[in-house]
């Protein structure tokens, strides 16, 4: 299976399987350690042995061919890191699969990805499976250690993960090596990383960013930490390994750093050389707590749907960004167009939809076996045709060559990091024999400052009876837990706009209002009136409004650059006023607006 998108020109990028290979079979580095779990140590030589009789077993089996898939069933765990590597050695396609989520879908994504082998702790049902156990206790002893060094790096398929899918079922991204390395080598290189660096793995096995946990470290002759089953959610716990191991370089989506912060003493953290974060809205308030904690940390913003491989943009979080913190700018031999809707780029601060291209692109979407190519198509840059990634994020390019992210295409949705699409949600739900209808959004939980995904519903009669812990235990029979509402709503009616379509922007501020409630807020004339204009209300209805907190963030409120040009018009005719579109859309808060408009009247 070859890669279908390729745009770049022969480019050189450090081959991070030779790194691997020559750090674990290098006899001068066998006492150096490689992982630390449940407080042992386990040192390259260690990694090489378990990796060469993961390799030895596979052979024996006649498992290593060219058109095996290898679907890794472990917890986050050293022998999930043995196959990995065992996997990417023998250029053996693996998958990893969330083990925590329900036998239904685990039995989906096996089915899709076409595994036919299975490794694990126990016999996955349908699926020639090859458990841990049974290896160790083989009595295989590889005389011969894995001595080949791998194949040059190309961009046939290595490894499968899977991303939420707007047709309510789970993609399967089909990535390869060179784009992996091309993240690897830019990383370590921008980030100065070490073999003197520890890093921690925080984020779970079957998630984009986790690869470069893994690999990375061993790329470079450094530690990795991994977490116990007990501790991978328990902030207490990460803070005393960080403490004790003096864990250096932590990545993870914002949410799961926010948690860090709330319980780690400052002291526990010190060691933290480097912050990175991405996958979802970083809170400016978040980078003041990283500022005064760790004054001399450095910080970054990670981006990139998994389409296009890790991450493939970024920016150095930096004094002067308070505000707003950038999406960035991409990685090396990467690109970022912002688009309108005839595939034309736009000039600076007008906003458009992002679109990458190049070395970072994965090879598509794997269904029943057969390559997908929805969402990579082709563009005419300066008379070059180029395939690229239509992503469903709204954004614009600021005068300094940033690129600002302003929005999400309605009906995916990110919680702690995990993009979600409405719809593999509530086809799920409205298979429930008694429910009618279900919307899928998200709401402002102004006590973390974080949105969390609820579920309005509507049941097909009043005599049903259906509460919402018994909606959530069906939903936790068939999707992951990233997918399980925080709350749930029933409503007797589902309002429609005057197109007949589910009115999503009203049902958003029901949830909002109903299971957020916050203090009643006045209002002045003026606030309120732009309030219709964003919120397409009608001013007659005045009187049945419950208006939003301030501290409402706009993307929460789905707040459209569209609505933000309206208001700009309305200021310039009614208001007397010229205010600036990039200002008005940089804006995170319906505080923050009123505060620039105030501003611009005196």
């Amino acid at each position: 299976m070859m890669q279908v998108f390729n745009n770049t020109q022969k480019i050189e990028i450090q081959n991070f399987l030779l790194d691997i290979y020559h750090n674990i079979f290098n006899d001068s580095l066998q006492n150096k350690t490689a992982l630390i779990y449940n407080g042992n140590h386990i040192s390259y030589r260690d990694l090489k042995l378990n990796i060469s009789k993961i390799i030895a077993f596979l052979e024996q089996q006649n498992k290593i061919k060219q058109n095996n898939i290898i679907a890794i069933c472990l917890p986050k765990s050293p022998e999930y890191i043995y196959v990995v590597i065992a996997c990417l050695l023998t250029h053996t396609i693996w998958v990893p699969i969330d083990i925590d989520s329900p036998e239904k879908r685990q039995q989906y994504l096996l089915k899709n990805s076409q595994a036919n082998i299975a490794i694990a702790h126990k016999v996955i049902k349908g699926l020639k499976t090859i458990t841990i156990e049974e290896i160790y206790q083989s009595t295989i002893t590889p005389t011969n250690l894995y001595t080949t060094p791998p194949k040059t790096l190309d961009s046939s398929a290595s490894y499968y993960l899977y991303t939420s899918g707007s047709t309510g079922t789970p993609k399967c991204v089909i990535l390869n090596n060179l784009a992996t390395a091309n993240v690897l080598e830019q990383t370590i290189n921008r980030w100065h990383l070490t073999q003197d660096d520890i890093f921690i793995a925080i984020t779970p096995f079957h998630h984009d960013m986790s690869i470069f946990d893994i690999l990375a470290p061993l790329s470079i002759r450094a530690t990795l930490v991994i977490p116990t089953i007990n501790q991978r959610k328990n902030a207490s716990d990460w803070a005393s390994l960080i403490e004790k191991y003096k864990v250096s370089i932590w990545c993870s989506v914002p949410a799961i750093l926010d948690m860090l912060l709330l319980i780690a003493l400052p002291y526990q953290i010190q060691s933290l050389r480097l912050i990175a974060q991405g996958g979802d809205y970083i809170k400016p308030s978040l980078i003041q707590i990283l500022r005064q904690y760790l004054p001399n940390t450095q910080l970054f913003s990670l981006g990139g749907p998994t389409e296009t491989t890790i991450w493939s943009i970024w920016h150095e979080i930096l004094e002067q960004d308070k505000e707003q913190i950038p999406y960035g700018k991409p990685l090396k031999h990467n690109e970022y167009y912002i688009l309108d809707d005839n595939l034309i780029p736009l000039p600076k601060g007008s906003i458009g939809t992002m679109y990458m291209s190049g070395v970072n692109l994965s090879n598509g979407y794997l269904l029943n076996g057969q390559i997908i190519t929805k969402d990579f198509i082709t563009i005419n840059i300066d008379n070059k045709k180029k395939i690229a990634f239509k992503m469903s994020d709204q954004g614009y390019i600021r005068e300094d060559g940033n690129i600002i992210f302003v929005s999400r295409e309605e009906g995916y949705l990110k919680i702690k990091g995990v993009r979600i699409a409405a719809s593999e949600i509530e086809s799920i739900i409205l298979q429930h024999p008694t429910i009618h209808s279900a919307i899928a959004l998200t709401c402002l939980n102004p006590s973390t400052d974080y949105s969390e995904l609820v579920i309005i519903y509507q049941l097909k009669t009043t005599q049903n009876n259906l509460s919402s812990q018994m909606i959530k235990s069906y939903l936790q029979e068939l999707l992951p837990i990233s997918h399980i509402p925080s709350k749930l709503l029933e409503v007797n009616e589902v309002p429609l706009t005057v197109n007949g379509k589910i009115d999503r922007k009203k049902l958003q501020y029901i949830a909002q209002e109903t299971l957020y409630p916050s203090n009643k807020i006045s209002y002045t004339e003026r606030e309120k009136e732009i309030l219709h204009i964003l919120l397409d209300i009608n001013s007659s209805q005045n009187t049945k409004i419950s208006y939003p907190p301030l501290s409402s963030k706009l993307l929460t409120l789905n707040i459209r650059p569209k609505k933000i040009l309206q208001l700009s018009k309305y200021c310039e005719q009614y208001l007397n006023i010229k205010t600036n579109f990039q200002e008005l859309a940089s804006c995170i808060t319906l505080g923050d607006l009123f505060r620039y408009i105030e501003q611009k009247l005196l």
